[in-house]
């Protein structure tokens, strides 16, 4: 295989996908790892599966980054999940749960996973650094070329107007954990009228006094759902209005996160390039407003577009 390596290196694309069609034969598929507008390459380098490089088919201006892998061990791996691959990897993991791809499959196919997946990102990556992209969920794979290559076709002017439009932005990431135990909804307000020897109707027994503040602190914690879902709102909002584009993802449970607070956003935004220093300027802002230690934010980014590219489904 390294003499392989060594000698399509040099060569086209198209030399090389005919001379790995001859190699492996059907079983031998293409793994798509992102769409970009830009020329063809071929990498020196081991592709996803540690054996074949990784080369770019082109469709007009439109070019597949894709690596060549073994069709049925995707396959199998895919088969042996709980729940859908794309879950933990149809982003990369900052972006999506805030978690390793340990909590999103089983132990045992940890090993083998989690390079994949870093080596997915850090392709994606090294291609946004020179063109824009449209990013593909983690585990697409194409049986052939002429599906791949018939898939280019039909979704050229679809693609090329993202690209684009993406070219000159990128996207980031916020998520907003909360320790909702120290979560004040009413912080700083007076427990006007519940002193012993007053209120309305005259003077408070310190007994009465004693369970209108048990009340009043039942309602306030009952509140606190709400008034934690309209501070994640106004974060949203606020930060859209300066991004352009925005979008709220899953929320995810403390099991899956990994921390001990509770996340009430997990959000994403499309932000042009000059205007990121802006978009900074404003999570500043919103930050300064919250008790940092009971309001957690962390910022992710830049990362290709996730959440705002067209769908590339098999």
């Amino acid at each position: 295989m390294e003499s392989l390596k060594q000698t399509l290196c040099p060569a086209s694309p198209e030399t090389l996908t005919l001379a790995l069609a001859q190699e492996r034969g059907p079983e031998l598929g293409f793994y798509l790892l992102c769409l970009y507008l830009g020329k063809p390459w071929v990498s020196s380098d081991p592709g996803i599966d540690g054996v074949h490089p990784v080369f770019s088919l082109q469709v007009r201006d439109i070019a597949a980054l894709v690596s060549p892998v073994m069709v049925d061990e995707f396959q199998a791996f895919a088969a042996n999940q709980q729940t859908p691959t794309e879950k933990c990897c149809g982003s990369p993991p900052e972006q999506s749960c805030g978690s390793p791809p340990k909590q999103c499959c089983g132990s045992r196919d940890l090993k083998w996973l989690t390079p994949k997946v870093r080596f997915h990102e850090q392709q994606v990556n090294k291609t946004m650094a020179m063109y824009p992209v449209i990013p593909v969920q983690f585990g697409t794979i194409y049986r052939t070329r002429k599906h791949l290559v018939d898939f280019l076709e039909k979704g050229h002017d679809h693609f090329r107007a993202f690209l684009e439009d993406v070219r000159d932005k990128e996207e980031w990431g916020l998520k907003v954990f909360v320790d909702t135990p120290r979560f004040s909804p009413n912080d700083g307000e007076a427990e006007v009228g519940l002193e012993e020897g007053t209120g309305s109707e005259g003077a408070i027994s310190p007994g009465k006094a004693f369970f209108l503040r048990k009340k009043r602190e039942i309602d306030r914690q009952k509140s606190i759902p709400a008034r934690l879902d309209q501070l994640a709102l106004n974060i949203f909002q606020s930060l859209e209005s300066v991004a352009g584009a925005g979008k709220k993802n899953k929320l995810y449970s403390r099991e899956v996160t990994g921390v001990r607070e509770e996340m009430i956003l997990n959000s994403a935004y499309l932000v042009e390039k000059a205007r990121v220093p802006l978009f900074q300027k404003a999570v500043a802002d919103l930050l300064s407003r919250v008790d940092p230690g009971v309001v957690v934010f962390r910022v992710t980014g830049p990362w290709p577009p996730y959440n705002f590219g067209p769908k590339v489904d098999y």
